[in-house]
């Protein structure tokens, strides 16, 4: 199953970018890989490492990279990971909010 391959080319296609501008946007982001790599990503011929993520999700105009990690399986076993995915997209404000809810409630359990 190659969950992330096709969301990646799903969501470039719904952008209408082709893979050589999606390269060169990772590119921007100080990530050098060829349009035929992603080519290989989205069919699933290649494996895509864990590093070019982020370049990956800002390329894709995604407002962080968790659900990349999420299709990529990364997330499954990591404690909290069910917290990660609801404050996917949200703003920076409402992340703080959020933090400093659990952080009190944590302090509260002392």
């Amino acid at each position: 199953m190659n969950e992330l391959g096709n969301y990646i080319a799903v969501r470039r296609k719904d952008l209408r970018l082709t893979q050589e501008e999606v390269a060169e946007r990772m590119r921007s982001h100080g990530v050098d890989r060829a349009a035929t790599t992603l080519a290989n990503w989205e069919a699933g011929r290649q494996v895509i490492p864990l590093e070019v993520i982020p370049a990956l999700a800002e390329a894709l105009e995604e407002k962080s990279p968790a659900k990349l990690y999420d299709y990529a399986g990364i997330l499954a076993g990591i404690p909290g990971s069910r917290i990660v995915k609801l404050l996917d997209g949200q703003s920076p404000e409402v992340i703080d909010r959020v933090e400093r809810m659990i952080a009190a409630l944590l302090d509260d359990g002392k």
